[in-house]
């Protein structure tokens, strides 16, 4: 009789694994909406069951004044429009 090993691995998704992208994932505006798509891959490469994803963002500071991408919403009365960087990756449990 033969004795093997066997990993089971669950069908989560793996953060290092997924891909980000969207207009709203690199252009914020404070108190804007801004939106950009999560897809969800599991240790194997498949695609992944959505779960929560928290989600916080970080003013950059930046040397020289960035130049929007066309299609940037423009906010009239405020000070300053500044982008910001969206930092998140999904739950590893």
């Amino acid at each position: 009789m033969h004795r093997y090993t066997l990993s089971v691995l669950e069908p989560r998704p793996v953060s290092h694994l997924c891909v980000m992208r969207g207009f709203g994932l690199n252009w914020a505006i404070a108190r804007e909406p801004a939106t950009f798509w999560v897809e969800f891959v599991d240790a194997l490469g498949q695609v992944a069951h959505a779960e929560e994803v928290d989600v916080h963002v970080e003013r950059l500071k930046l040397l020289t004044p960035p130049s929007f991408p066309a299609g940037f919403p423009l906010v009239r009365n405020r000070l300053s429009i500044q982008p910001l960087a969206v930092a998140s990756q999904p739950n590893d449990h």
